[in-house]
C-alpha cells in the first residue's frame, strides 16, 4: 500500500533529528498511523531515562512539556498539560486526515487502524476485563449521560433507587436527577463523615440495599482530594444485584481504580494529558447487553432500508456519526506516555507532592484545607474566612502568574454541605514540582495579606 513519497515536517514522530528539517520519506499510510496508535512514535520521542528518586520526576520530564517562564500552572484537575508527543501525534493525525470505517483507500484504512488501536490502548491502561467494551464519546459528561439514557431510563422505575454521594461532580448527579424525574425511581444521596473530611463510607455501604439498582460514585473527589475504595463499594453493590458506575475523571490520572467490580467507568482524556473532545466509557460485557442505542444515524448501523435499520454491534452502535479521529489517536499517545514514564513512579511522586501541598497550605495562617489530612491526591481546595476565592485567585494570577481554580468546581451540593459558597483549589500532576507548589502557596499568602489590608 505504498503511496509514493510525501513531505513530513521534522516534528513528525518517526522522522530524524531536528537538523534535517523537512525530509522526503516513503510512506505506508497504514504503517504510519498504526505506529502512532501502537506507541512506536513515543519510543523515539521519549528516550529511556535512568530512574531517580520520586521527587526528581518533574525535572526528568520537564523537556517533554512546554514551559512558560513566569507562570505556575496549578489547575491540573480542570485540565492537564499536554506533553509534546501528544501535540505532535494530534497534529500529524490531522495532517494525514481521513475518515474512519468503510474507506477503501490507504489513508482511510490507516485512520481506522489507528482509531481501533486506541481502544486497545485504553483497555490495557485501565486494566479492565477484555470482555467489556471501550466506547468513545465527547467527554465524561457524555459518557455518564449515555448510561443514563441507554440503560437507566429503560430499566428503572418506581421502587428502585439510585445511590449517589454529596461529593459528586454535577456531571454525575444532574443526569440521575433527570432519570429520577423520568422514571419515578428514587435518588438518594450519602453525606460526609462527622468531621466533613470525606464521603462517609460506612453510610454508603449500609445504604446499598436490595432496592438499590445503581450506585454512582466518583473514584476520587475533585474538591476533597480523597479516593473511595471502589472494590469495597463494588463488592457490596454486586451482593445486592446493583450496578456500579464510576466517574473516573480524577482517579484515572492519579490512582487507577480496581476494575473487578465496576460496571461502567467514565473519564475525559483532557484530564489525563490527552486532548479535549474525547471521553471514554468502559462498559462491562454483561451490562453492555442491557444497553440500547439512543443516538442514531450513520456509522452505527449494519444495514438500512426505507422502513427499518439493523444496528451495528457494540461499541459501534453507541458511536453515531464521524468521531474525533485525530483526538482519539492522540488520547492513546497520552496514555502510552503515562506508561512510558511509569504509572507506579507517577503514583509514588504524586503521593509526596500531595503531602507537600497539604503541609504548605496548612501552614498559612487563616487557611482551612478541605478533605482528609493524609491519603490524598495532589489536589487541595482551601477556604479563607472572610475572603472570596475569586478575589484570591485573580490576585494570585496578577501578582505571580499562578493559575488556580476558584468557585464550587461543579460540586455545589458538597460546598453547601461544608457551609461554603466556593473554594480555591490547587491541583498538580506528576509534572508539577515542589517549587511550583511553594510558589503557589507564597502567592496565596501574598494575596491574603493584600486583601486583608484592603478590608481594614
Amino acid at each position: 500500500m505504498l503511496r509514493g513519497t510525501q513531505t513530513f515536517h521534522r516534528s513528525y514522530a518517526l522522522d530524524a533529528p531536528d537538523a534535517l528539517g523537512d525530509v522526503q520519506l516513503p510512506v505506508d499510510a497504514v504503517a504510519v498511523f498504526t505506529a502512532l496508535a501502537a506507541g512506536f512514535a513515543l519510543a523515539r520521542v521519549m528516550p529511556r531515562r535512568r530512574h531517580r528518586f520520586p521527587a526528581a520526576l518533574p525535572e526528568e520530564i520537564q523537556g517533554d512539556f512546554t514551559q512558560h517562564p513566569g507562570s505556575v500552572y496549578l489547575d491540573c484537575a480542570a485540565t492537564s498539560k499536554k506533553p509534546h508527543v501528544v501535540i505532535r501525534t494530534l497534529a500529524d493525525a490531522v495532517l494525514h486526515d481521513a475518515n474512519v470505517h468503510r474507506g477503501s483507500y490507504g489513508a482511510a484504512a490507516a485512520a481506522t487502524a489507528a482509531y481501533e488501536k486506541a481502544r486497545a490502548v485504553v483497555l490495557s491502561f485501565i486494566g479492565a476485563p477484555r470482555d467489556g467494551a471501550v466506547i468513545f464519546t465527547r467527554n465524561a459528561t457524555a459518557s455518564i449521560n449515555l448510561v443514563a439514557r441507554s440503560w437507566a431510563d429503560s430499566r428503572l422505575g418506581p421502587g428502585d433507587e439510585i445511590l449517589a454521594t454529596v461529593a459528586e461532580h454535577h456531571s454525575n448527579l444532574v443526569p440521575w436527577q433527570q432519570v429520577s424525574r423520568h422514571t419515578g425511581c428514587t435518588l438518594s444521596v450519602v453525606g460526609l463523615t462527622a468531621d466533613s473530611s470525606e464521603v462517609n463510607l460506612d453510610e454508603l455501604l449500609s445504604s446499598i440495599t436490595p432496592r438499590t439498582r445503581l450506585v454512582v460514585v466518583s473514584g476520587a473527589s475533585n474538591v476533597l482530594g480523597s479516593a473511595l475504595p471502589l472494590h469495597v463499594v463494588g463488592e457490596r453493590a454486586r451482593a445486592v444485584g446493583a450496578r456500579l458506575l464510576v466517574d473516573g475523571c480524577q482517579s484515572v490520572p492519579h490512582c487507577l481504580p480496581d476494575m473487578t467490580a465496576v460496571d461502567w467507568l467514565a473519564f475525559s482524556a483532557h484530564k489525563a494529558c490527552g486532548p479535549m473532545g474525547v471521553g471514554v466509557l468502559w462498559t462491562d460485557g454483561n451490562v453492555l447487553k442491557e444497553m440500547q442505542p439512543v443516538e442514531f444515524g450513520g456509522g452505527m448501523v449494519e444495514s438500512v432500508s426505507a422502513s427499518d435499520s439493523v444496528f451495528a454491534p457494540a461499541p459501534y452502535c453507541f458511536e453515531p456519526g464521524t468521531p474525533p479521529v485525530a483526538e482519539t489517536v492522540a488520547t492513546a499517545a497520552a496514555l502510552q506516555y503515562y506508561e512510558r514514564v511509569g504509572v507506579h513512579r507517577i503514583q509514588a511522586y504524586e503521593k509526596e507532592l500531595a503531602a507537600h501541598l497539604y503541609r504548605k497550605l496548612s501552614a498559612v495562617s487563616g487557611v482551612t484545607v478541605l478533605g482528609p489530612r493524609s491519603d490524598r491526591l495532589p489536589l487541595a481546595a482551601v477556604s479563607v474566612q472572610g475572603l472570596d476565592p475569586q478575589d484570591m485567585g485573580l490576585l494570585m494570577d496578577q501578582l505571580a502568574g499562578v493559575s488556580v481554580r476558584s468557585g464550587h468546581h461543579c460540586a455545589e451540593p458538597l460546598h453547601r454541605a461544608l457551609g461554603l459558597s466556593g473554594s480555591l483549589r490547587f491541583s498538580g500532576q506528576f509534572y508539577t514540582s515542589f517549587r511550583d507548589v511553594d510558589l503557589g502557596v507564597e502567592a496565596l499568602r501574598e494575596a491574603i495579606n493584600l486583601l486583608r489590608s484592603g478590608n481594614r
